[in-house]
């Protein structure tokens, strides 16, 4: 498995992973327009030709945005969130981030406990936030130390 930048031909692969991860998920439009956004950064696990996950980080520098962090279900716990989540960190400091930020749904434990693991604390819940269902997002940021 490697990890590598996202291509134009990655958006129906993205799209796939989209609906297979989320409850809302991101239509190919919202993937095209994510991908042609020079604040936009996106991270491909790859595995032969089989895309397995990607990462999206929006960089506003000093600050940036985790929007996206998905793996096929089929290999998660294989270490790829954790490849993916590195990557999109390292890109953020080149790139002088001094902060990130990122909402979950309150019942994805599994993704909380991943970005605690990475040093992200809770500072914050948007009530109601996510609809299909309704749920609270929790509102979680690191420090990064350029």
């Amino acid at each position: 498995m490697w990890i590598r930048q996202m291509l134009a031909e990655d958006i129906k692969d993205i799209a796939y992973i989209e609906k297979e991860c989320f409850k809302e998920p991101w239509s190919e439009k919202i993937i095209e327009e994510m991908y042609k956004n020079s604040y936009d950064f996106i991270e491909m696990a790859q595995e032969s030709t089989k895309t397995i996950g990607y990462a999206n980080i929006r960089i506003l520098a000093p600050e940036a945005e985790l929007m996206r962090l998905a793996v096929l279900k089929e290999r998660r716990n294989e270490g790829t969130a954790q490849l993916l989540l590195n990557k999109i960190l390292l890109i953020c400091k080149c790139k002088g981030v001094s902060v990130v930020r990122l909402e979950v749904r309150r019942d994805n434990e599994p993704a909380t406990a991943l970005y605690k693991k990475f040093g992200f604390v809770q500072n914050g819940i948007r009530k109601d936030y996510y609809s299909h269902p309704t749920e609270d997002a929790i509102l979680m940021e690191k420090i990064l130390n350029n």
